[in-house]
């Protein structure tokens, strides 16, 4: 196939056209190196090739700018790369070289964001649930929640004493408290057990007035 012309196109797409109607679309950075002219002779099997490897390196390219903007579980990063048109098969090939390369990695992403609910006050449902929107499996999810469980009342504890000291010392301030609390997720026992402790503190401080 002889090209006829080559024209550019929106962002970095080069349409290399040729004599038998047919084209092929190039990202400007990989076709660069070939120094692409009209007239010159490539075979078909040449042309769907290069289209391949150029349709392989833009969604990489996409790939890696939306990891720099955060981290990303693969069914997410998945997701985006589809939605912003690259064939599945491209898709797939770039997910597994990510992997390969540690650029993606679910265990790790999802040790990450559970630290982020952890520290945001969430209750470990809450967690589950927040982890499973962002692409973690849901057994993943929960397997991640239950090993760190024991977390529980000190997260209580600390959103007492962050958000809740006041209110809880104030007028119908534990029933106040116990309902924000429960409806962050955490479980009942857990909020009783732990109002109960802060409420005998706060009964010898006091005593001790």
């Amino acid at each position: 196939m002889i090209i006829t012309e080559i024209i550019g196109r929106r962002g970095r797409i080069w349409e290399v056209r040729f004599d038998d109607g047919t084209y092929i679309n190039l990202d400007k950075g990989y076709a660069e190196p070939f120094n692409l002219k009209a007239g010159m002779n490539i075979s078909e099997e040449k042309a769907d090739k290069m289209e391949d490897e150029s349709d392989i390196l833009r969604c990489k390219n996409r790939a890696f700018y939306y990891l720099s903007k955060g981290d990303l579980s693969e069914k997410k990063l998945k997701e985006k790369l589809i939605k912003a048109g690259h064939e599945l098969r491209f898709v797939q090939i770039t997910l597994e070289r990510l992997k390969e390369l540690s650029y993606i990695d679910d265990a790790r992403f999802a040790n990450r964001f559970y630290e982020k609910c952890r520290q945001s006050g969430l209750s470990s449902r809450q967690s589950v649930e927040k982890m499973v929107a962002a692409g973690i499996k849901r057994q993943t999810a929960r397997e991640i929640c239950e090993y760190s469980s024991l977390d529980e009342r000190e997260s209580i504890k600390r959103l007492i004493d962050k958000k809740y000291r006041n209110i809880i010392c104030g007028e119908d301030g534990i029933k106040k408290t116990t309902a924000a609390l429960v409806r962050r997720g955490f479980a009942f026992s857990d909020i009783r057990a732990v109002i109960k402790e802060f409420s005998s503190v706060l009964d010898g401080v006091n005593e001790e007035l």
